[in-house]
């Protein structure tokens, strides 16, 4: 009778062990004021050969609100800021070193390279991308007519963000979509070469900006 007793208490015991456990939360969630949601990214080539580093960064006070657009209330939907470096890694840690929250990359949904970049070779900064462990491998890739950062720039009158409009784009078919795995596992086979979109910045209509 004693032993049943000592074995339903270890029962007991363990199950209390085992929903302390389930129940302790998420140890390693991050909060959403401590991150800088990025939505897309450029990449240029600068004088020196130097790579830099332009990332469209989410408002979330503005976004949150519920605006719409651009153009459509007083502040930014998205900030965009840059960081310069020999590689894309010592760019990104110039980047960080400029800004109170740490980037996050789950949310990426393009990534562009700037016409410089391009002809000198994109396969090593997408490899350190692909490995990057937020990095998502789906997220379209583009080359830009001139700099990735003036495509990055522009503010749309109807989406929240220049990234997300090249999203649609290439999502509708528009523009050819190709994304960074498919592009990499491209360049990577025998061919080593691969076909992708291009985009450049239109001149405004007479009297707009």
């Amino acid at each position: 009778m004693a032993i049943g007793k000592k074995v339903r208490r270890a029962l007991v015991f363990l199950l209390v062990s085992i929903n302390v456990v389930i129940l302790g939360g998420c140890w390693d969630r991050e909060e959403i004021n401590d991150i800088a949601i990025v939505l897309g990214i450029g990449i240029d080539r600068v004088k020196n050969g130097n790579i830099r580093l332009t990332v469209e960064i989410a408002v979330p006070r503005v976004i949150g609100s519920g605006q719409m657009g651009g153009t459509g209330g007083d502040k930014e939907e998205t900030i965009i800021r840059s960081g310069t470096g020999v590689t894309i890694a010592d760019a990104i840690a110039q980047l960080q070193e400029r800004l109170p929250r740490r980037l996050f990359w789950g949310h990426m949904k393009i990534v562009i390279f700037g016409e410089q970049a391009a002809k000198v070779g994109i396969r090593e900064h997408l490899d350190f991308l692909i490995r990057h462990p937020q990095t998502r491998t789906r997220c379209n890739v583009f080359v830009g007519k001139g700099s990735a950062k003036s495509m990055l720039e522009l503010i749309p009158p109807i989406e929240q963000s220049a990234s997300e409009v090249l999203r649609e784009m290439a999502e509708s078919r528009t523009l050819m979509r190709k994304t960074a795995k498919e592009t990499l596992q491209t360049l990577n086979s025998e061919a080593e070469t691969v076909l992708l979109p291009m985009v450049k910045v239109l001149p405004p209509p007479k009297g707009k900006k």
